[in-house]
């Protein structure tokens, strides 16, 4: 049986790396390279101390981080955060997100993945039917059977992936993978099939990973996503109660860099730059 169990930023970045992310550390920090030449850290969420750190990637390209001192901001960095996790309860939710929460309890049974075999075939059907309704272009080779099923023995073979099942009738239909790094849940991953979606599925997954953070004393808050503009994801999270959290943050370019995005990519200096 899975137990709940934290890890440490070098677990994450192991585990990332092994899902095949590229991940450098430099300065005791890990950072993600979210674009060519382009870098934040890993734990993105966490504010970086200066001049402890010295970030990566700004000889050609940039980076950008959170800083404990605003007054050397020069950019913000905004993320979709459930805080104060242990206040977390259903009868806290509003009638219909209960409803339907409610139902996905009686039609679904919520537990750790144990059989890694059903992982890959059955997460498999219920990924596909995932992609082809989303059309979630985000690791779309998972689609290949044989790219499905290397990245799931990955994650199974990772003993701290907190990795839950939603199962009927018939098995699994919906998956999720989360991690617990330092305070922080990172809700990672989430699909289900088309039927298991419109019985609430998705809902039910969310309730018990929030219900899993409310009950570990050392979780202080849960990652969902970075902020995407309002996107539609961004609203799923919103309107289920996630926090749009806004923090100061250092924007570092190499100068040519800066001076080729503020004048030929204004849209996407304007996004990263948090205007």
């Amino acid at each position: 049986m899975r137990t709940i169990q934290p890890m440490t930023a070098a677990d994450y970045a192991r585990i990332e790396r092994e899902l095949g992310q590229p991940i450098i550390c430099k300065d005791g920090t890990y950072w993600r390279r979210v674009r060519p030449f382009f870098y934040r850290p890993l734990l993105v969420w966490e504010p970086i101390v200066e001049p402890l750190v010295t970030p990566p990637g700004t000889v050609v390209g940039g980076a950008q981080y959170l800083v404990t001192d605003a007054t050397i901001a020069n950019s913000s960095m905004s993320f979709l955060m459930y805080e104060r996790v242990h206040e977390y309860s259903l009868a806290g939710l509003e009638h219909n997100r209960r409803r339907l929460i409610k139902h996905a309890l009686r039609d679904f049974n919520f537990k750790p993945i144990d059989d890694l075999r059903e992982f890959q075939e059955r997460g498999y059907s219920a990924y596909v039917d995932f992609f082809q309704r989303t059309k979630y272009s985000y690791k779309s080779e998972r689609t290949q059977r044989n790219e499905f099923e290397n990245w799931a023995a990955t994650i199974f073979a990772f003993p701290k992936a907190i990795l839950l099942g939603g199962y009927d009738a018939k098995g699994l239909v919906a998956v999720s993978v989360s991690y617990w790094v330092n305070d922080t849940l990172v809700y990672a991953t989430l699909f289900s099939g088309t039927d298991a979606l419109r019985r609430n599925v998705c809902e039910g997954m969310l309730h018990v990973v929030r219900q899993l953070a409310c009950e570990q004393p050392q979780i202080k808050q849960m990652f969902t996503r970075p902020y995407n503009g309002g996107c539609g994801m961004d609203q799923y999270y919103l309107i289920r109660g996630c926090k749009l959290v806004t923090q100061p943050a250092k924007l570092v370019l190499n100068p040519v860099t800066h001076t080729l995005l503020k004048r030929c990519f204004s849209r996407q200096y304007a996004k990263i730059h948090g205007s």
